[in-house]
């Protein structure tokens, strides 16, 4: 009510209870129903609650939709996962002679703490082969397994060409489900193999591929 409605309702007051100034229950609803219809007479406000709630609900929908479409399309989730941080190898004095006739990884997806070669038996083979074991303290294990001479692979695992930038191999896992990578380089053959005792880790096919592409 305004400043003039409130005056008109006063003088009503006075012309209808000219000895009572005092607000008794008579006056009281006078005043009430005074008052209700003037609310009954003020348009009604909309409220901006209900559309903002609408918006922010249509929102989330859309982001949890493209959240799972994009886990399922392999653009968000493991499939697309980071790859593992690479640490720097300083090789041992053995494993640097070993450099000076076949390549070595420098970088790995995990801290190596323990870097052991070994040479097979060679069977009447002319070249020179080697079994490199690279270890963590948690576990994990990449053995590196390098010769100079052809290898043919005679087992029935079909392997998986893979490619990434100049560097070309193949991808397997055996049915020990140990990832192996392998690739020639400069006439020799490389063979990288991962195995790890805990469970909980494990690594990429691109992570071996960078394992390999950072031999030099």
């Amino acid at each position: 009510m305004d400043e003039k409605e409130l005056e008109s309702l006063r003088k009503t007051m006075r012309a209808e209870f000219p000895d009572e100034f005092q607000f008794n229950n008579r006056m009281k609803e006078k005043v009430k129903k005074e008052i209700r219809k003037d609310s009954g007479m003020a348009p009604k406000k909309k409220s901006i609650l209900g559309p903002a709630f609408s918006a922010v609900f249509v929102l989330g929908a859309l982001a949890l939709f493209i959240f799972i479409g994009g886990q399922e399309l392999g653009f968000i989730g493991e499939n697309n996962a980071s790859y593992n941080e690479m640490f720097t190898y300083e090789p041992t004095e053995e494993i640097s002679e070993i450099n000076e006739e076949f390549k070595i990884p420098t970088k790995f997806p995990f801290e190596v703490t323990g870097s052991f070669a070994s040479t097979p038996p060679t069977q009447n083979q002319k070249g020179k082969r080697y079994t490199i074991d690279f270890v963590s303290s948690n576990g994990q294990q990449l053995t590196l397994k390098v010769t100079s001479n052809e290898v043919i692979y005679t087992d029935d695992l079909e392997r998986e060409e893979v490619r990434s930038g100049d560097f070309t191999g193949e991808y397997v896992v055996n049915e020990n489900n140990v990832q192996i990578l392998t690739w020639d380089d400069d006439n020799n053959h490389y063979s990288l193999g991962y195995m790890s005792e805990n469970q909980e880790s494990s690594l990429t096919k691109e992570d071996l591929i960078n394992v390999a592409k950072s031999a030099k």
